[in-house]
């Protein structure tokens, strides 16, 4: 799924419908993501004030493993997606000059000129909210699978009452007391587990 700066200016403001699957990234870079569905994206690009801005939704499921017990599970995502891209050359306030010298035009309106670029650039490149794009046309697929990864949780739990597994014998106490005995504290840390019940 890809689109090019040049469609979506020829669009004159209209969007453009992008709607499809994405295969699912592999690998993720994350030890609980067990599987990555297929990506599924419904939404549209508009070409805007020099810029693309990509609209939609993704939705996908992944299997991942909980951190408290251990046991894999299945859980649903759905992104809310709101890109902004600008090509290279847009990113520059001014006609890039041919090489050498125009014709008709001072040295003092090319250093003029080439001031202009720099703080253009500088000016797009202190937005965090553009992509500045080198190339004709924006990698769609590789924008959503980013997305994707970085709406997965570090740190996945099946549910939040989880009560994960006893850290003496291991059994899972979603499924019940294991009957083994409360870990003895040590005498030292009785005050604080005295504040700490108090706060309860």
């Amino acid at each position: 799924m890809r689109l090019s700066f040049s469609e979506a200016r020829q669009a004159a403001g209209r969007p453009v419908r992008l709607a499809g699957t994405v295969p699912a990234p592999r690998p993720v870079a994350i030890r609980e993501v067990l599987e990555l569905s297929p990506l599924h994206f419904d939404g549209e690009a508009r070409w805007a004030d020099g810029e693309v801005r990509l609209t939609g939704a993704l939705s996908y499921r992944a299997r991942l493993t909980c951190v408290r017990c251990l046991n894999p599970f299945t859980a649903e995502f759905h992104v809310d997606v709101e890109e902004r891209f600008r090509p290279a050359e847009a990113a520059l306030a001014y006609d890039p000059p041919t090489i050498g010298r125009r014709r008709g035009s001072s040295r003092k309106e090319q250093r003029s000129r080439a001031g202009g670029e720099a703080e253009a650039t500088q000016a797009v490149d202190a937005d965090p909210g553009v992509e500045v794009v080198a190339k004709a046309e924006i990698d769609v697929e590789r924008v959503l699978r980013d997305l994707a990864i970085v709406h997965l949780p570090w740190a996945p739990i099946c549910r939040p009452d989880c009560a994960g597994l006893c850290p003496t014998c291991g059994k899972d106490l979603n499924e019940g007391p294991c009957g083994c005995e409360p870990e003895a504290i040590d005498p030292r840390w009785l005050a604080l587990r005295t504040l700490w019940d108090g706060r309860k």
